[in-house]
This record gives C-alpha cells, sequence and structure tokens, in this order.
C-alpha cells in the first residue's frame, strides 16, 4: 500500500514540472518552434527607426548622378508636392563653392543636418587655413547620424541627404541610419529605390547620355517623374528643377 501511494505521489509531482516548463515530454523532445525569434525593444529604437524610415519614404524626391565632367541635379521645390518639406534650400554652399549639400526629410533635422556641416567646413578652414575635403565632411556627418541612432533617450534624425564635390567629381551618400557611400548615381526621398533602378536601366552603356548635359537633364526629368508619381506634365515642369554643376579643375 505503501509503495502504491509512493508510487502515485511519485506521479503527480512529475505531471506538475512537466506543467511548469510549459509542455509535455513527448511534445518538447519530438517538435521544434518555428518562426523568427522575438525581438524585445526595450528603448524604442527600432519602432523609432521604423517610423523614420516611412517618414523618408514620403519625403522630398531628388536625385544625382555623374556625366562626363558635370554632376547632374535634380529636385522638387514645390512643397505642394511633399508629405514632409526639407524645410530650407535644397542645395546648400558649404565653405567652398564647389562643395554642395543635399538634404531631404523632416524640415528640422535637414536644418540641424545643414548647420553641422557648415561648421565643420567653416571650423576646418578657420583652423588648417584649407577647406576640408568632401570625404571628411562625409564622415563626420555618417558619425552624427550613427551617434543619433544608437545613443539611448535620443531621436534618431530624420535626413538623408548627398555631399557633392565639383573640384574631384565625387559623391557621397549619408543614409539616416549613418550609412556612408561613394557612389556614381543615386537617390533619396520618395519612391528611391523605384529612381534608383529606373536610372540604372537608363545611363547603363549609354554614352550618349553621360556625354551631353541636355539628354542627361531629360533623363533626370523622366526618373523625377516616376518618383513623383504625377502624370500632370504641366504640374511636373514647374515643380522640378533639374541643374547640372560643371566640375571645376585647379
Amino acid at each position: 500500500m505503501t509503495l502504491l501511494i509512493n508510487y502515485f505521489s511519485l506521479c503527480l509531482i512529475s505531471l506538475l514540472l512537466i506543467e511548469f516548463v510549459d509542455g509535455s515530454i513527448v511534445r518538447s523532445v519530438g517538435t521544434k518552434r518555428s518562426g523568427p525569434p522575438e525581438v524585445f525593444d526595450f528603448s524604442g529604437k527600432l519602432s523609432m527607426m521604423d517610423n523614420i524610415l516611412n517618414a523618408l519614404g514620403q519625403s522630398s524626391p531628388m536625385l544625382v548622378f555623374r556625366i562626363n565632367n558635370a554632376t547632374v541635379v535634380s529636385y522638387a521645390k514645390e512643397k505642394e508636392l511633399l508629405t514632409i518639406s526639407y524645410g530650407a534650400e535644397p542645395l546648400n554652399t558649404l565653405a567652398t563653392p564647389w562643395q554642395k549639400l543635399l538634404c531631404t526629410g523632416i524640415a528640422g533635422d535637414c536644418r540641424n543636418t545643414i548647420r553641422y556641416a557648415q561648421t565643420i567646413s567653416v571650423n576646418h578652414t578657420f583652423e588648417y587655413d584649407i577647406p576640408p575635403p568632401s570625404k571628411y565632411i562625409a564622415i563626420k556627418l555618417s558619425d552624427y547620424f550613427q551617434e543619433a541612432t544608437l545613443q539611448g533617450g535620443r531621436r534618431c534624425l530624420c535626413c538623408n541627404c548627398f555631399i557633392l564635390d565639383a573640384s574631384e567629381g565625387s559623391i557621397h551618400k549619408i543614409s539616416a541610419n549613418g550609412d556612408l557611400l561613394k557612389v556614381f548615381g543615386g537617390c533619396i526621398g520618395r519612391k528611391a529605390s523605384i529612381g534608383e533602378t529606373a536610372l540604372i536601366e537608363k545611363l547603363q552603356n549609354n554614352e550618349e547620355i553621360l556625354s551631353s548635359p541636355e539628354k542627361a537633364k531629360e533623363i533626370a526629368n523622366e526618373v523625377m517623374k516616376l518618383m513623383i508619381g504625377n502624370n500632370n506634365n504641366d504640374i511636373f515642369t514647374k515643380d522640378i528643377t533639374t541643374i547640372v554643376i560643371p566640375d571645376m579643375k585647379f
């Protein structure tokens, strides 16, 4: 009788232990959990970054690309087209006339980015009596964006930008998360991925466009039309600025 009681007591304890470890022994041995691991966003940074990327997807569309001895720049200039305005002149000069900063995103973040880049450029020129190279400014902006993305208690910056340098014919692209790339061309803002795909298709193995500023401006307008998503040609012509910045050789 005692052995029987001990047997049932042992069975009861075993069942309780199995329930506490969330599932039966058979199920835990014979099956595996499927699906991606659950990520806990304690600081809210992941949700914030997701919102920032969605906002950037509605900001002013802009594109740049290189042709022979020049850079083509195209951007929207009418705020009625934009869910989020750039909040300042889209094409900004730094300490030298051959360095330009092109920004899109939330107005306040773009203004802060422009001021920060201009401060870096002016301070370097004052301290060393020579303007900083574009790569130096691009790295500083990249660090600035990345710090805002990673630092706890600080909001990510909603801004993408290009740094154009007519003295060396270069384009640096800085993303909101701090990614830095030296590119031949690219798009930022609304429908940027669609614009870049169309730009690659039109420029690939096409020497005629690369050697003709007028044809390059036509291609830029066509790609911008795709990015804006506006089929009204009259509105499109009025609301887009496309310019060619020639290289400056010293």
